[in-house]
């Protein structure tokens, strides 16, 4: 992540709220949190690399339990709209993700 998209990260997080960074029940805290496993996903990183950034964003902004993330994600997507462009490649890289928290 170098130059540009890390730049794009940083902007997004300084546009954060306070109370959204460290309020759990906040729809734009779960929004960001679903958006970083999203592109995560969506790109196919390694299982390291999902923990990497998963330690460096939660240095910034609460993260929830790996339990409690995975639950997130899995009622964030059940809102996702299933017309959208990349609904298919993101159900298939979710359970990727999925299985790989699991185990």
């Amino acid at each position: 992540m170098k130059g540009k998209p890390r730049q794009h990260i940083l902007i997004y997080l300084g546009s954060i709220p306070a109370e959204a960074a460290h309020n759990h029940q906040h729809g734009e805290w779960r929004t960001f949190w679903f958006k970083v496993v999203r592109a995560l996903a969506l790109k196919h990183v390694s299982w390291q690399v999902y923990q990497l950034v998963y330690k460096e964003i939660g240095k910034r902004v609460d993260q929830p339990a790996p339990e409690a993330l995975m639950r997130l994600v899995a009622e964030e997507f059940q809102q996702y709209p299933v017309w959208k462009e990349d609904y298919q490649r993101l159900s298939q890289a979710l359970e990727w993700t999925h299985d790989a928290w699991a185990s």
